[in-house]
């Protein structure tokens, strides 16, 4: 009986360690993380492969909590208070959800880790947010996140890419970019990094209707060129009008072409042919006055009252561009410094006059 009992404790063992074995597991563990500012970000995932099977809208149902992940719950692991995409979540452990769709997804940091979607409960939500899926540059075979130190995170699987942002900066919600802030001839200065895409820093619990906006900006790129100004009336990150300037030597190889422009656009994510058709052709630039230098500060202000759009650069009495807004009613919306693809800049001395 004795040795019955000796048997049957052995193959416990045997079964408990090989359950323990997780990486002989179809859907193995994996963790991406990442320090950003000098804070821990983390996810811990299992790791399903397609294998030949359509993923989203299929194995994964389009309009359902997923446990965004295999087997466990997926766990996303912020060392401390963290903004994402312009909410805050406290530091902590929390379960990683999603609700796929066709284009928009759900973000769901929630309380209960326990095993897959079965144990969730939307009043244990934390934070929801919803972002946009993508294509894939390239097809991944195995789901997999990446962190990066600039706070984005990145999910990739099958032919589509999910993306959301994390940033510890307070007084920002940064949005494809990090910011700095930086001391500059006795000037406390906001700088972007460098990336490809184009970068906006929301400015955390402030919106602007009409009024006016003022700084001071340089482009750090002179020969290749800077993209800066501000954004407003924002919806999302992708819905909003942007001032911009062009403090550059453009087309510099030749010295006859150097423009110094300004520019209004609604929705600058649109291709460059479809700005110039967006709501009806109205797409407008014009030359900054030639006493603006491409490697030097400049003042800018911009107001913005009934239904047009003008823009002022240092002293000057006359608007160097008055267009009417492709956005008139004129609705509060959020409000923040943009910089374009390619593009690096500084900015200082930011007011904001609501009416």
């Amino acid at each position: 009986m004795k040795k019955i009992a000796w048997m049957l404790s052995l193959l416990f063992i045997q079964i408990t360690l090989i359950a323990q074995d997780k990486s002989d597991r179809p859907s193995p563990p994996a963790t991406s993380s990442a320090n950003i500012l000098g804070n821990t970000v983390s996810i811990d995932y299992s790791q399903p492969s397609v294998k030949g099977r359509e993923i989203f809208g299929k194995l994964v149902p389009f309009g359902q909590v997923w446990r965004a992940g295999a087997n466990e719950t997926t766990s996303f692991t912020t060392s401390a208070d963290a903004n994402i995409e312009g909410h805050m979540l406290p530091a902590g452990k929390y379960a990683l959800f999603m609700i796929p769709n066709e284009k928009q997804w759900t973000i769901i940091f929630n309380k209960t880790i326990k095993w897959g979607a079965f144990s969730y409960k939307e009043e244990e939500d934390v934070l929801r947010v919803n972002v946009y899926a993508k294509k894939s540059a390239k097809f991944a075979e195995k789901l997999t996140y990446q962190i990066n130190d600039k706070g984005m995170v990145s999910l990739e699987w099958e032919n589509t890419t999910v993306q959301f942002h994390i940033n510890f900066n307070p007084e920002y919600n940064v949005v494809n970019r990090s910011i700095e802030k930086v001391k500059l001839g006795g000037k406390e200065v906001l700088r972007f990094s460098e990336n490809a895409g184009q970068g906006i820093a929301w400015l955390m619990g402030k919106e602007f209707g009409s009024g006016s906006i003022e700084f001071d900006a340089k482009g750090r790129d002179v020969l290749q060129g800077s993209f800066i100004g501000v954004a407003f009336h924002g919806v999302n990150d992708t819905t909003f009008e942007v001032v911009y300037f062009r403090p550059f030597n453009f087309q510099a190889t030749d010295p006859e072409r150097h423009v110094h422009a300004v520019q209004y656009c609604f929705e600058p994510n649109l291709p460059w042919h479809e700005l110039r058709n967006t709501r009806n052709g109205e797409f407008e630039a014009a030359i900054i006055p030639q006493n603006v230098k491409p490697e030097d500060w400049f003042h800018a202000k911009i107001e913005v009252k009934n239904g047009r759009i003008k823009v002022f650069v240092n002293d000057s009495k006359q608007p160097c561009l008055d267009v009417p807004s492709l956005n008139p009613t004129g609705k509060s919306g959020k409000i923040g410094f943009w910089v374009g693809n390619n593009s690096n800049g500084d900015f200082a001395n930011l007011k904001i006059n609501n009416l």
